[in-house]
Parts: C-alpha cells; structure tokens; sequence
C-alpha cells in the first residue's frame, strides 16, 4: 500500500512543481510561505491517492469507478456555471449556500479586470 500511495503522491508532486515552475514563465510569482505551500502540497497529493487507492481496492469494475465523476463531478460542472450564467439558478444556489463571496481569491482582483474576465468567460 505504501508503495502505491507513495509513488502516486510522488508523481503528483513533481507534476505540481512542474505546473509551479511553468507558471513563473508567465506571471510574476512570489509565495509568501513556501513551507506552508509544500506542506500543503504534499498533503494534498498523499490525500488523494490514498482517495484514489481506497476507491480502486472498493471498485470491482469500471462501472463503479464511475461513481464518482458521476456523484461529484457532474453536478459540481452543471452548477458551476459552465454551461450557463448562474444568475438562473434559484436562489439558494445562486449564492453557494453558506459561501462568502467576499473571501473567494477572485475578490481580490480589481473590479474591472474581474469584469472583463466574466465577460470573457461568459463568451467562450
């Protein structure tokens, strides 16, 4: 067991370090705290492999690895907005339930490049 989660932890962390380090190509980049970041980050890639192990020894098939973009991942996209504007959705979604939309990372962006970004987005 160790074996698999610790390879599959592995690999998911020299993917991050791969993404990190493409990403300075583009945007100027400062962390704050790199400690935290890494310790985040390998407890975000042993998270989900141990996820990902538990749900292969539970799965006896094909058929219920799919529960799982099927109970999660599906609503999550249908609700998020990809397909339409989510000022259709009732009200008690809308919103997110109990998420504060000032404390979202996007807030912190200037209102009119926030803007702009909707408007794109809301293109494509």
């Amino acid at each position: 067991m160790l074996g698999y989660v610790g390879a599959a932890a592995t690999k998911s962390i020299i993917l991050g370090l791969i993404i990190l380090a493409t990403s300075v190509l583009f945007v100027s980049l400062r962390i704050e705290h790199p400690i935290w970041m890494l310790a985040f980050l390998v407890l975000t890639a042993v998270s989900f492999s141990l996820f990902g192990f538990i749900l292969g020894i539970w799965a006896d098939g094909f058929e219920k690895l799919q529960m799982v973009p099927l109970l999660i991942l599906t609503p999550l996209t249908f609700l998020g907005g990809t397909f339409y504007s989510i000022s259709v959705l009732p009200p008690g979604v809308a919103d997110g339930g109990a998420v504060q939309s000032d404390r979202l990372p996007g807030q912190r962006l200037p209102p009119e490049l926030r803007t702009h970004l909707v408007k794109a987005a809301l293109r494509a």
